[in-house]
């Protein structure tokens, strides 16, 4: 998620230089921009409906089909 903990997160990922970071939430916040601005590379917004097929394909995208 994009909370508190979450936004620490993206902002460790980033202070260890790696380069792309994903940061996956169930709604659209007031938060997004500042998930952007604190280092995540994408936003997925993860919602019930297809979960499990929409959340890997979005990565893969971000990803440019490579892996993790």
């Amino acid at each position: 998620g994009t909370g508190m903990i979450g936004l620490l997160v993206v902002q460790a990922l980033r202070a260890v230089n790696c380069k792309t970071v994903i940061a996956i939430d169930l709604e659209r916040k007031t938060n997004w921009p500042s998930t952007k601005k604190l280092g995540a590379t994408h936003i997925i917004k993860a919602d019930d409906s297809g979960l499990q097929e929409k959340t890997p394909r979005a990565h893969r995208r971000a990803r440019r089909g490579r892996g993790v």
